[in-house]
């Protein structure tokens, strides 16, 4: 594969992902077969929504439910995921919201934990809104990075060694976008067990 290397960190953001789709494109008109994971469009991996979800949209539009909804979510919608977190033993919840699409929810989560100056830790490889947010926001998205060799799990302890004063959390995607990796219970709770000592 090529290697893309842009000029400015903020190229960095902007371009990366749609270079790996130039670069992919070049490869299937060489013939080699490409499983695009940069999409993120479950439809293309023939994952279907559900006909009863389908359907519940449609009559919840009939209906007249289809304007704005209520800035901190509908309620019937908060309480049904407070249940499903209890159901999956998480008892200690301080605030529940809905956002449309993950990428307001990292856009809101970050705006609101970092000030201008501040760092937070971000999986290499990772999903590169959360680079072109903390660079928005005039704050280090200080990247710690994935070992390859073993299923794309987390150094704990060379992540812990990136903390300083100016640290702010620690972002965790599992499962990992875009290596699919999935994290340890193990590995969970030793990064859970660093940012409470942290």
């Amino acid at each position: 594969m090529e290697k893309i290397i842009p000029s400015k960190r903020t190229e960095n953001i902007t371009y990366a992902i749609r270079d790996v789709v130039v670069v992919a494109n070049k490869l299937k008109a060489e013939g080699k077969k490409i499983l695009h994971l940069n999409i993120g469009d479950p439809n293309i991996f023939d994952f279907d929504t559900p006909q009863h979800m389908k359907e519940a949209v449609l009559k919840a539009m009939k209906d007249g439910y289809n304007g704005y909804s209520p800035a901190n979510g509908i309620p019937e919608a908060l309480e049904s995921i407070r249940h499903e977190a209890e159901r999956k033993g998480i008892t200690k919840i301080n605030e529940i919201f809905i956002s449309t699409g993950a990428s307001e929810a990292i856009e809101l989560c970050l705006t609101g934990l970092l000030d201008r100056g501040d760092n937070v830790l971000l999986p290499n490889p990772g999903y590169p809104l959360y680079t072109a947010v903390t660079a928005k926001l005039e704050t280090e998205g200080r990247p710690y990075y994935l070992d390859e060799s073993n299923e794309w799990q987390i150094d704990v302890d060379e992540l812990e060694k990136l903390i300083d004063k100016k640290t702010k959390g620690i972002v965790v995607i599992n499962p990992n976008n875009p290596t699919g990796g999935l994290y340890t219970k193990e590995t969970l709770l030793k990064v859970i067990e660093v940012a409470r000592r942290h």
